[in-house]
């Protein structure tokens, strides 16, 4: 054997292997959660700015609903142009119903809270529909009226106690967007109901307004040496050639004073339904939710 065979060391028994482990059990997928629906929009009264779903203070009671609404009206830098163009629309037969229209339609976005300007437009948001809506069912609830009269006392005592409905219907009607609304009687009680005095005060203060001014407006009218139209066609039913035969400075101070009345109309009209927009936000939410899913919602 050779020196160099000699040398050689023996080799170190191999180390063993260190078993392998097996692969740690993966996990099972959790099942993913299904996406929800986002939720529509309702209005909240938390502070907020302008925009949908902006929300105003909440008004508690009519009074303070009633109030706004005539700040709303009267700190709008546009206030005096758009009631004089209201007006003098209000004063042609069958375009009145835009002047109508745009109060209910500025009205509403108080129960929406989506703004407090009064919209510089008068044709671009269905105003026409909505004053020829309330035409029809003012004239619906007119005729339901006239034949509750017939029915002795109890008739009576029903007309008197459905006055604010009605107010409350005409609203509902502006804010659903749809005629049908004014007649949807049950809900309209049950929204009714949980303020009803408060319905009184929105219904009544606007009409003593409108009456007292009528009243000022007529009487300035004759010291002045015009006609009360409102009671020339009370009294005189041959009103249309009486008016026809006035002097035209006569016919001047009648045609301005009339123009004045219907400026305040308009006014009054707009204090009203912005103050019951406030109302219907407050205490009839869920017709403002059922808008905003049926896709209604002003912007």
């Amino acid at each position: 054997m050779t020196d160099e065979a000699a040398s050689v060391q023996p080799m170190e028994p191999a180390q063993p292997t260190q078993p392998v482990t097996s692969a740690q059990p993966v996990e099972p997928a959790q099942p993913t959660q299904p996406t929800q629906p986002a939720e529509p929009v309702v209005p909240s009264s938390q502070p907020g700015g302008e925009g949908p779903g902006a929300a105003y203070p909440s008004y508690n009671s009519s009074t303070e609903m009633l109030n706004q609404a005539c700040r709303d009206v009267f700190k709008d830098p546009g206030i005096v142009k758009n009631s004089l163009l209201l007006g003098l629309i209000n004063c042609v037969p069958i375009l009145n119903f835009v002047a109508t229209g745009y109060a209910m339609r500025w009205g509403r976005r108080a129960a929406f809270r989506v703004g407090d300007k009064l919209p510089s437009g008068y044709f671009g948001d269905r105003e026409f529909v909505n004053g020829f809506f309330f035409v029809v069912a003012a004239l619906v609830w007119s005729l339901i009226m006239i034949l509750a009269c017939f029915i002795p006392l109890a008739g009576w005592v029903a007309i008197i106690l459905a006055v604010p409905f009605v107010t409350l219907s005409l609203s509902y009607l502006a804010v659903a967007d749809n005629l049908g609304a004014a007649f949807r009687f049950g809900q309209i009680w049950n929204v009714g109901k949980r303020n009803y005095g408060g319905l009184w005060l929105l219904t009544l203060a606007p009409a003593a307004i409108s009456i007292l001014a009528s009243a000022l407006l007529g009487t300035l009218s004759t010291s002045l040496g015009g006609v009360d139209l409102t009671t020339l066609m009370l009294t005189d039913a041959n009103y249309a050639s009486t008016i026809m035969s006035l002097s035209a400075p006569t016919m001047i101070v009648t045609l301005v004073v009339e123009f004045a009345e219907a400026v305040v109309t308009v006014i009054v009209t707009l204090i009203q339904y912005r103050a019951m927009g406030y109302w219907i936000g407050r205490h009839g939410v869920e017709w403002v939710q059922e808008a905003v899913n049926s896709g209604k919602q002003p912007q």
